[in-house]
């Protein structure tokens, strides 16, 4: 099983650094680098990775906003903090949001490896542990699609939905609800929720006087910077201009 590791890191210099220290481990691949959270954000809705390795304070979205999004969104993907702040809020903080592991700066080669060594297990326990629990779900006749289903629960709670709530709803472990989900709704969970997420936003951003933070809230998003640049991406404007053209549209439609 080769791992695939993204690497969340402003300073280049570092980031190419660990890319070397990592190519000398068996089964890793780094497959991907991003320069800050939003960034990383963006390459994930496109690409599965098994391990996020990440400093915690960067521009753009910090590391520990980062981490409290994957863990809605992508339940317990591995998550190892590098970072050159040895400070004791920030590591607290990150351990209740259930960080993998923390390292400081400069890195310790020792201390790198004992962690890879300890990522790689808990990976291939998850994977155990998701194969196990999709043979030992019983297959049940539904009246409503599992997809329905899952979409019905997610418009009602929109902006608490989280991949371990969904999953703990319809009684299945996480991987194993992913899993399942991708087959039968032809996109990945991540895909299908930013979608309903975007809907919801477009319909919230035609009321002027809801401000754009509180329809990021609304719909599921921790940092405003990550929902304007994920609707910038699919919608090809920001929140703001498109509230423009929609009040505009309407201010034109009752004349």
């Amino acid at each position: 099983m080769t791992i695939n590791i993204l690497i969340v890191e402003d300073e280049k210099l570092f980031r190419e650094s660990l890319i070397r220290r990592l190519q000398l481990f068996h089964d890793l691949e780094v497959t991907a680098t991003a320069e800050n959270g939003i960034e990383a954000q963006l390459l994930m809705e496109k690409k599965k990775f098994d391990l996020i390795l990440c400093d915690i304070r960067m521009p753009g979205m910090d590391g520990l906003v980062f981490l409290e999004q994957i863990r809605k969104d992508y339940g317990q993907l591995p998550v190892v903090f590098i970072s050159g702040y040895a400070d004791f809020d920030y590591a607290r903080r990150a351990l209740q949001l259930q960080a993998s592991d923390f390292l400081t700066k400069p890195l310790n080669d020792e201390q790198l490896k004992q962690t890879i060594e300890r990522m790689k297990a808990l990976i291939v326990k998850q994977e155990e542990d998701s194969q196990h629990a999709a043979k030992t779900t019983a297959a049940k006749p539904e009246s409503v699609s599992f997809v329905e289903l899952t979409q019905a629960w997610i418009m009602q709670h929109l902006k608490e939905s989280s991949l371990d709530k969904l999953a703990d709803y319809t009684r299945m472990h996480p991987a194993a609800f992913s899993r399942k989900f991708k087959q039968e709704a032809g996109v990945s969970f991540i895909q299908f929720l930013t979608q309903v997420r975007l809907e919801e936003a477009k319909r919230l951003l035609s009321d002027p006087f809801i401000k754009i933070y509180e329809v990021a809230e609304a719909v599921g998003y921790l940092d405003t910077r990550h929902f304007t640049e994920v609707f910038k991406k699919y919608e090809g404007k920001a929140p703001n201009e498109y509230r423009m053209l929609k009040v505009g549209e309407a201010s034109d439609g009752s004349c």
